[in-house]
Protein backbone atom coordinates (compact mmCIF):
# COMPACT_ATOMS: atom_id res chain seq x y z
CA UNK A 1 0.00 0.00 0.00
CA UNK A 2 3.12 2.51 0.85
CA UNK A 3 4.43 2.07 -2.51
CA UNK A 4 1.47 2.68 -4.16
CA UNK A 5 0.81 6.15 -1.38
CA UNK A 6 4.76 7.23 -2.48
CA UNK A 7 4.59 6.68 -5.80
CA UNK A 8 0.91 8.37 -6.62
CA UNK A 9 2.15 11.48 -4.95
CA UNK A 10 5.46 10.99 -7.72
CA UNK A 11 2.69 11.01 -10.47
CA UNK A 12 0.51 13.88 -9.12
CA UNK A 13 3.61 16.13 -9.23
CA UNK A 14 4.56 14.90 -12.47
CA UNK A 15 0.20 15.06 -13.95
CA UNK A 16 1.32 17.94 -16.04
CA UNK A 17 3.18 16.08 -18.56
CA UNK A 18 -0.02 14.15 -20.28
CA UNK A 19 -3.01 15.13 -20.15
CA UNK A 20 -4.07 17.08 -16.64
CA UNK A 21 -6.88 18.89 -15.07
CA UNK A 22 -5.36 22.04 -13.62
CA UNK A 23 -8.57 23.32 -12.16
CA UNK A 24 -7.76 25.90 -9.67
CA UNK A 25 -10.38 25.52 -6.00
CA UNK A 26 -12.14 28.88 -6.93
CA UNK A 27 -12.89 27.89 -10.73
CA UNK A 28 -13.37 23.86 -9.46
CA UNK A 29 -16.64 25.46 -7.55
CA UNK A 30 -17.86 27.05 -10.35
CA UNK A 31 -16.50 30.19 -11.45
CA UNK A 32 -19.06 30.32 -14.28
CA UNK A 33 -21.77 30.35 -11.23
CA UNK A 34 -23.23 34.12 -11.76
CA UNK A 35 -22.95 34.01 -15.76
CA UNK A 36 -24.38 30.70 -15.97
CA UNK A 37 -27.44 30.91 -14.13
CA UNK A 38 -29.52 31.62 -16.86
CA UNK A 39 -28.78 29.10 -19.78
CA UNK A 40 -29.90 29.63 -22.96
CA UNK A 41 -31.80 26.79 -24.21
CA UNK A 42 -31.99 27.96 -27.72
CA UNK A 43 -28.06 28.34 -28.17
CA UNK A 44 -26.84 26.50 -31.15
CA UNK A 45 -23.95 24.56 -30.81
CA UNK A 46 -20.70 25.87 -33.01
CA UNK A 47 -17.62 25.11 -34.09
CA UNK A 48 -15.87 28.05 -34.81
CA UNK A 49 -12.92 28.18 -38.07
CA UNK A 50 -9.35 28.23 -36.66
CA UNK A 51 -7.16 30.90 -36.74
CA UNK A 52 -3.97 30.35 -38.95
CA UNK A 53 -0.70 30.31 -37.81
CA UNK A 54 2.90 29.85 -39.41
CA UNK A 55 5.19 28.40 -37.21
CA UNK A 56 3.91 26.36 -33.70
CA UNK A 57 5.74 26.36 -30.73
CA UNK A 58 5.25 23.33 -28.77
CA UNK A 59 5.76 21.91 -25.00
CA UNK A 60 7.33 18.27 -25.51
CA UNK A 61 6.01 16.47 -22.65
CA UNK A 62 9.49 15.00 -21.62
CA UNK A 63 11.64 16.89 -21.01
CA UNK A 64 10.03 19.61 -20.01
CA UNK A 65 11.82 22.37 -22.73
CA UNK A 66 9.95 24.01 -25.71
CA UNK A 67 11.27 22.70 -28.87
CA UNK A 68 10.01 24.24 -32.90
CA UNK A 69 7.91 22.22 -35.22
CA UNK A 70 6.70 22.93 -38.47
CA UNK A 71 3.60 21.74 -40.33
CA UNK A 72 3.22 17.96 -40.90
CA UNK A 73 4.24 16.82 -44.47
CA UNK A 74 1.65 17.83 -47.71
CA UNK A 75 -0.22 20.73 -44.94
CA UNK A 76 -0.56 24.08 -46.23
CA UNK A 77 -2.88 26.48 -43.27
CA UNK A 78 -2.37 24.53 -39.49
CA UNK A 79 -5.80 24.06 -38.45
CA UNK A 80 -6.62 22.42 -35.37
CA UNK A 81 -11.24 21.15 -35.69
CA UNK A 82 -13.34 20.04 -32.92
CA UNK A 83 -16.03 17.67 -33.56
CA UNK A 84 -19.61 18.28 -33.02
CA UNK A 85 -20.69 18.65 -29.35
CA UNK A 86 -24.28 17.87 -28.39
CA UNK A 87 -26.19 19.99 -25.23
CA UNK A 88 -25.29 17.74 -21.90
CA UNK A 89 -27.02 16.79 -19.28
CA UNK A 90 -25.54 16.81 -15.28
CA UNK A 91 -23.83 14.04 -14.57
CA UNK A 92 -22.59 13.12 -18.39
CA UNK A 93 -19.21 12.51 -19.48
CA UNK A 94 -18.05 15.08 -21.75
CA UNK A 95 -15.90 14.21 -25.01
CA UNK A 96 -14.14 17.13 -26.41
CA UNK A 97 -11.94 15.60 -29.51
CA UNK A 98 -11.29 16.60 -33.09
CA UNK A 99 -8.32 16.70 -35.20
CA UNK A 100 -5.10 18.63 -36.54
CA UNK A 101 -2.56 18.70 -39.00
CA UNK A 102 0.49 20.17 -36.88
CA UNK A 103 2.71 17.31 -35.93
CA UNK A 104 2.56 14.41 -34.11
CA UNK A 105 3.00 15.17 -30.32
CA UNK A 106 2.31 18.66 -30.36
CA UNK A 107 0.93 19.86 -27.19
CA UNK A 108 -2.95 20.55 -27.45
CA UNK A 109 -4.39 22.85 -24.57
CA UNK A 110 -7.80 22.85 -23.44
CA UNK A 111 -9.02 26.33 -22.11
CA UNK A 112 -12.18 27.52 -20.42
CA UNK A 113 -13.83 30.83 -21.73
CA UNK A 114 -15.48 33.07 -19.47
CA UNK A 115 -18.36 34.11 -22.07
CA UNK A 116 -19.12 37.46 -20.35
CA UNK A 117 -15.45 38.77 -19.59
CA UNK A 118 -13.69 36.71 -22.46
CA UNK A 119 -11.03 35.45 -19.55
CA UNK A 120 -9.80 31.70 -20.54
CA UNK A 121 -8.43 29.72 -17.74
CA UNK A 122 -6.51 26.85 -18.42
CA UNK A 123 -8.34 23.48 -18.12
CA UNK A 124 -6.34 19.97 -19.13
CA UNK A 125 -3.30 20.01 -21.93
CA UNK A 126 -2.79 16.48 -24.20
CA UNK A 127 -1.11 15.83 -27.19
CA UNK A 128 -1.82 14.95 -31.02
CA UNK A 129 -1.32 11.58 -31.81
CA UNK A 130 -2.08 9.76 -35.09
CA UNK A 131 -4.74 7.22 -35.00
CA UNK A 132 -5.21 4.32 -37.33
CA UNK A 133 -5.49 5.57 -40.61
CA UNK A 134 -2.64 8.40 -39.49
CA UNK A 135 -4.67 11.70 -38.88
CA UNK A 136 -3.77 13.21 -35.94
CA UNK A 137 -6.15 13.66 -33.16
CA UNK A 138 -6.62 15.25 -28.91
CA UNK A 139 -8.92 13.85 -26.93
CA UNK A 140 -10.21 16.24 -23.42
CA UNK A 141 -13.01 14.30 -21.37
CA UNK A 142 -14.78 16.10 -18.19
CA UNK A 143 -16.64 14.65 -15.48
CA UNK A 144 -19.82 17.37 -15.50
CA UNK A 145 -20.52 15.78 -12.04
CA UNK A 146 -18.53 17.03 -9.81
CA UNK A 147 -17.94 20.67 -10.36
CA UNK A 148 -19.32 21.95 -13.44
CA UNK A 149 -22.60 23.88 -12.92
CA UNK A 150 -25.36 24.15 -15.18
CA UNK A 151 -25.27 26.99 -17.90
CA UNK A 152 -23.78 27.82 -21.46
CA UNK A 153 -19.94 26.68 -21.93
CA UNK A 154 -17.83 27.78 -24.57
CA UNK A 155 -14.03 26.10 -24.60
CA UNK A 156 -11.02 27.13 -26.50
CA UNK A 157 -8.66 24.33 -27.93
CA UNK A 158 -5.39 25.48 -28.71
CA UNK A 159 -1.47 24.90 -29.83
CA UNK A 160 0.28 26.86 -26.33
CA UNK A 161 0.65 29.66 -28.33
CA UNK A 162 -2.86 30.08 -29.10
CA UNK A 163 -1.52 30.80 -32.96
CA UNK A 164 -3.80 27.70 -34.11
CA UNK A 165 -7.15 27.48 -32.69
CA UNK A 166 -10.64 26.63 -32.29
CA UNK A 167 -13.77 26.88 -30.19
CA UNK A 168 -16.76 24.78 -29.41
CA UNK A 169 -19.86 25.78 -27.78
CA UNK A 170 -22.51 23.36 -25.50
CA UNK A 171 -25.28 23.95 -22.54
CA UNK A 172 -25.07 21.96 -19.74
CA UNK A 173 -28.59 20.82 -18.46
CA UNK A 174 -29.92 19.47 -15.28
CA UNK A 175 -29.50 20.00 -11.37
CA UNK A 176 -26.00 20.61 -10.14
CA UNK A 177 -24.66 17.92 -7.78
CA UNK A 178 -21.64 18.46 -6.67
CA UNK A 179 -20.31 20.47 -3.51
CA UNK A 180 -20.42 24.24 -2.71
CA UNK A 181 -17.40 24.09 -1.09
CA UNK A 182 -14.11 22.46 -1.18
CA UNK A 183 -12.39 20.86 1.76
CA UNK A 184 -8.89 19.75 2.46
CA UNK A 185 -8.23 16.52 5.10
CA UNK A 186 -6.54 17.74 8.11
CA UNK A 187 -6.78 14.37 10.09
CA UNK A 188 -10.11 15.67 11.62
CA UNK A 189 -13.10 13.40 12.68
CA UNK A 190 -14.93 16.22 11.63
CA UNK A 191 -13.78 15.38 8.02
CA UNK A 192 -16.13 11.95 8.10
CA UNK A 193 -19.67 11.49 7.57
CA UNK A 194 -20.45 10.48 11.00
CA UNK A 195 -17.55 12.68 12.94
CA UNK A 196 -16.84 9.06 14.06
CA UNK A 197 -14.97 6.00 12.48
CA UNK A 198 -11.58 5.99 10.33
CA UNK A 199 -11.85 7.56 6.62
CA UNK A 200 -11.79 5.39 3.87
CA UNK A 201 -11.71 5.45 0.07
CA UNK A 202 -12.88 2.66 -1.91
CA UNK A 203 -12.86 2.09 -5.77
CA UNK A 204 -15.43 0.66 -7.71
CA UNK A 205 -14.92 -2.70 -9.59
CA UNK A 206 -13.58 -1.60 -13.19
CA UNK A 207 -13.08 -4.88 -15.21
CA UNK A 208 -10.98 -5.01 -17.97
CA UNK A 209 -11.05 -2.35 -20.51
CA UNK A 210 -10.13 -1.93 -24.45
CA UNK A 211 -7.28 0.59 -25.67
CA UNK A 212 -9.54 4.28 -26.79
CA UNK A 213 -12.19 3.46 -24.21
CA UNK A 214 -13.25 6.66 -22.30
CA UNK A 215 -14.99 5.87 -19.05
CA UNK A 216 -15.69 6.95 -15.31
CA UNK A 217 -13.78 5.72 -12.76
CA UNK A 218 -15.65 6.18 -9.40
CA UNK A 219 -16.28 5.10 -5.49
CA UNK A 220 -17.46 5.63 -2.78
CA UNK A 221 -16.06 7.02 0.83
CA UNK A 222 -16.79 8.52 3.93
CA UNK A 223 -15.43 11.45 3.63
CA UNK A 224 -17.40 14.40 4.00
CA UNK A 225 -18.97 16.32 0.99
CA UNK A 226 -16.86 18.47 -0.91
CA UNK A 227 -13.03 16.50 0.63
CA UNK A 228 -10.65 17.70 -2.30
CA UNK A 229 -9.32 14.17 -4.15
CA UNK A 230 -6.56 13.07 -6.43
CA UNK A 231 -7.46 10.77 -9.02
CA UNK A 232 -4.38 9.16 -10.99
CA UNK A 233 -3.60 6.46 -13.38
CA UNK A 234 -0.91 4.78 -14.51
CA UNK A 235 0.82 1.62 -16.21
CA UNK A 236 1.72 -1.39 -13.71
CA UNK A 237 5.45 -1.27 -15.14
CA UNK A 238 5.88 2.29 -13.81
CA UNK A 239 6.25 -0.06 -10.42
CA UNK A 240 7.26 -3.59 -11.86
CA UNK A 241 9.59 -2.71 -14.64
CA UNK A 242 9.73 -6.48 -15.20
CA UNK A 243 5.99 -5.71 -17.27
CA UNK A 244 7.41 -2.90 -19.07
CA UNK A 245 6.38 -3.54 -22.83
CA UNK A 246 9.40 -5.33 -25.20
CA UNK A 247 9.27 -2.18 -27.31
CA UNK A 248 10.92 0.74 -25.80
CA UNK A 249 10.09 4.11 -27.36
CA UNK A 250 10.89 7.76 -27.52
CA UNK A 251 7.39 8.51 -29.08
CA UNK A 252 4.98 9.78 -26.53
CA UNK A 253 2.23 9.14 -28.53
CA UNK A 254 2.68 4.79 -28.18
CA UNK A 255 1.75 5.46 -24.44
CA UNK A 256 4.79 4.07 -22.67
CA UNK A 257 5.09 6.81 -20.63
CA UNK A 258 1.43 8.38 -20.28
CA UNK A 259 -0.77 9.10 -17.01
CA UNK A 260 -3.75 10.51 -15.81
CA UNK A 261 -3.81 13.13 -13.16
CA UNK A 262 -7.29 14.51 -12.17
CA UNK A 263 -8.24 16.84 -9.38
CA UNK A 264 -12.14 15.68 -8.18
CA UNK A 265 -13.91 16.01 -4.97
CA UNK A 266 -16.71 13.98 -2.83
CA UNK A 267 -20.29 14.43 -3.65
CA UNK A 268 -23.13 14.01 -1.24
CA UNK A 269 -24.97 10.68 -1.93
CA UNK A 270 -27.79 9.25 0.48
CA UNK A 271 -27.17 6.87 2.85
CA UNK A 272 -23.71 6.69 5.13
CA UNK A 273 -21.40 7.15 2.40
CA UNK A 274 -20.35 9.80 -0.02
CA UNK A 275 -19.29 9.09 -3.80
CA UNK A 276 -16.35 10.36 -6.00
CA UNK A 277 -15.93 9.42 -9.88
CA UNK A 278 -12.95 11.20 -12.26
CA UNK A 279 -12.67 10.19 -16.02
CA UNK A 280 -10.24 8.19 -17.61
CA UNK A 281 -9.33 8.02 -21.23
CA UNK A 282 -7.43 4.82 -22.57
CA UNK A 283 -6.68 6.28 -26.08
CA UNK A 284 -3.25 7.68 -24.58
CA UNK A 285 -2.11 4.05 -23.21
CA UNK A 286 -0.23 1.28 -24.98
CA UNK A 287 -2.29 -2.22 -25.22
CA UNK A 288 -2.39 -5.32 -23.09
CA UNK A 289 -0.87 -3.53 -20.55
CA UNK A 290 -2.24 -3.48 -16.42
CA UNK A 291 -3.49 -0.55 -15.30
CA UNK A 292 -3.31 1.18 -11.83
CA UNK A 293 -6.08 3.86 -10.41
CA UNK A 294 -4.83 5.62 -6.93
CA UNK A 295 -7.61 8.19 -5.45
CA UNK A 296 -6.08 9.91 -2.42
CA UNK A 297 -6.89 13.24 0.07
CA UNK A 298 -4.77 16.42 -0.15
CA UNK A 299 -3.64 19.25 1.20
CA UNK A 300 -3.75 22.69 -0.21
CA UNK A 301 -0.13 22.75 -0.50
CA UNK A 302 -1.18 19.17 -3.05
CA UNK A 303 0.51 16.99 -0.23
CA UNK A 304 -0.74 13.50 -0.29
CA UNK A 305 -2.04 12.81 3.11
CA UNK A 306 -2.83 9.38 4.20
CA UNK A 307 -6.07 8.43 2.98
CA UNK A 308 -6.33 6.55 -0.42
CA UNK A 309 -7.94 4.06 -2.24
CA UNK A 310 -6.13 1.69 -4.93
CA UNK A 311 -7.33 -0.94 -7.53
CA UNK A 312 -5.87 -2.35 -10.82
CA UNK A 313 -7.22 -3.27 -14.19
CA UNK A 314 -5.89 -4.41 -17.78
CA UNK A 315 -6.37 -3.01 -21.32
CA UNK A 316 -6.69 -6.02 -23.89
Amino acid sequence: MKNYQKFGLGLICLAVLITTATIAAADFLGSHQDQRSQMNPTSNQQSENPVAGTTVTMNSPVPLKTVQRGLSPNSSTPFITIDPISDKTTGDLIIISGTTNLPAQTSIYLKDINESTGKSTMTANTIACPNATGVNRWTFTLDSTTWMRPGSYRYMVSTPSEDVNSSVHFNLKGTFVGPENILYYQDSKESTLSGTGAPYITVNPIGDRQKGDIFLISGSTNLAEGTRLYGTVWPVYYEDTSKKPSIISNDFCDGQYNMIGYPTAVVKETGDTNRWSFPADMTIFPEKTGMIVHVSTANEDFTERDIYGNSTFNLT
